[in-house]
């Protein structure tokens, strides 16, 4: 047998050796509707698109009603800055990290996913601990805030309240759907490679061995097809030989 993995003289198969570029090349060539059913398995992309919805949630209810410049009815603008802030990065952040899950089991080398699974998760870890400071800030800030203030000074107290709220109950969400992603990131980090990988190699062999199979058929089929001929052949020659005798 060759180095490719073809058949030798007596027929029998061995697997073939992938290289990088084989498996790459397949699977830009793969069915783009197959390769979408396997991403429709992958949690952390829902997971992170329900961050992503708290994110907007919290930092739209601060800038909407509870915040304008150089004020906070949260009794300290810090409080609404940071709620901000933390909210915008998460949805940023949330947004390339989705792009990063979608091509995260395309990746070969196991050294590298697990580098940029290890760099995922120190930052969801990160994260995780801002929403939790958030949450507490928020909701301590909230509690020392002179109510009467803010029915002066914005003079729309029940949509604040709302809004304020909303923001403190959503900061708390976001930290509990971290901690959901901080779990599925140690597992992913443990697992290595997923479905998708083993399903392109899989597909790379079962390919190269239709191949080998195929050019197998091709030459057995012309040896099948000369072989009576052959056979009519030495039967004419030794049928005149034994007439002459």
């Amino acid at each position: 047998m060759d180095t490719n993995g073809h058949y030798g003289v007596y027929g029998q198969f061995n697997t073939p050796k992938l290289g990088m570029d084989d498996i790459f090349a397949d699977i830009h060539r793969m069915d783009v509707t197959a390769l979408f059913r396997a991403y429709l398995y992958k949690v952390e992309i829902y997971v992170r698109l329900v961050a992503i919805l708290f994110s907007i949630i919290v930092f739209g209810c601060i800038a909407d009603k509870a915040y304008e410049p150089g004020w906070c009815v949260m009794n300290n603008s810090a409080a609404c800055d940071y709620g901000i802030v933390v909210g915008v990065i998460a949805l940023l952040s949330n947004v390339i990290l989705v792009l990063i899950d979608l091509s995260m089991e395309l990746i070969i080398h196991l050294t590298l996913y697990r580098i940029i699974a290890a760099g995922m998760l120190v930052f969801n870890l990160l994260w995780g601990f801002n929403w939790f400071v958030v949450f507490c800030f928020m909701a301590n800030q909230w509690s020392l805030s002179p109510k009467y203030l803010y029915y002066e000074h914005f003079k729309q107290g029940v949509p604040i309240v709302n809004n304020v709220q909303a923001a403190i109950t959503f900061a708390l969400f976001s930290f509990t759907i971290y901690l959901i992603i901080i779990v599925l990131g140690i597992m992913r980090l443990l697992r290595g490679p997923g479905n998708i990988l083993e399903l392109t190699f899989y597909h790379n062999l079962w390919k190269k061995a239709m191949y080998s199979n195929l050019e197998r058929r091709v030459i057995d089929s012309e040896t099948n097809y000369h072989t009576p001929i052959v056979s009519r052949l030495e039967g004419s020659f030794r049928n005149e030989f034994d007439e002459t005798l």
